[in-house]
């Protein structure tokens, strides 16, 4: 094997906390697997199947930033074709500005509940608003993530209503325990 042939593992942590990319930074190529999902899961039909499935919001949005800063010319992922040259920044640009309108639907939504919000609730409130998704409820893994998100900023508290967790916007995030 030649020396530029060796291949960096990175841990990307975006889908799942153990997640790795393998990068060969002389050729200018990752495999990362299903670390970012651009704006959506397609179908065969080019339809939007799947809302990207991520748990962590602050995980994701690294690894998109790790794998920014790679400076790639060939991405190859678990469900999209290959992607070369301008497509590999337009793909990790997508993934950013999905995560970032998420965040801003979820904090919508939890304002705009009037009380408190369960997860099914924001999945359905969501679903036009992100997609529409032909599988909504596959929604719940960044709708998760983006709801406890808010808790950790001080912008909601997770709560239990009627024997189920849900979540309410605090009038005020200044006077939350975390900031």
């Amino acid at each position: 094997m030649a020396d530029d042939d060796w291949l960096v593992v990175h841990h990307v942590p975006g889908h799942t906390p153990g997640h790795i990319s393998l990068h060969n930074p002389t050729h200018r190529y990752a495999l990362i697997g299903d670390a970012v999902f651009g704006r959506a899961q397609f179908d065969t039909g080019g339809v939007k199947a799947a809302a990207p499935p991520y748990t962590d919001v602050v995980a994701y949005r690294a690894t998109i930033q790790i794998l920014a800063e790679l400076d790639l010319d060939l991405l190859l992922t678990c469900h999209y074709p290959v992607m070369r040259g301008e497509e590999v920044a337009d793909f990790l640009d997508a993934s950013r500005a999905w995560s970032d309108l998420a965040e801003g639907v979820t904090r919508r939504l939890l304002r705009e509940a009037g009380g408190t919000l369960t997860l099914a609730e924001a999945i359905d409130r969501a679903n036009p608003l992100l997609g529409p998704f032909a599988a909504p409820r596959e929604l719940q893994w960044a709708l998760l993530a983006h709801l406890d998100h808010t808790v950790t900023k001080g912008e909601a508290e997770r709560i239990t209503r009627d024997g189920m967790v849900a979540w309410a916007w605090r009038r005020d995030p200044t006077s939350a325990p975390n900031g």
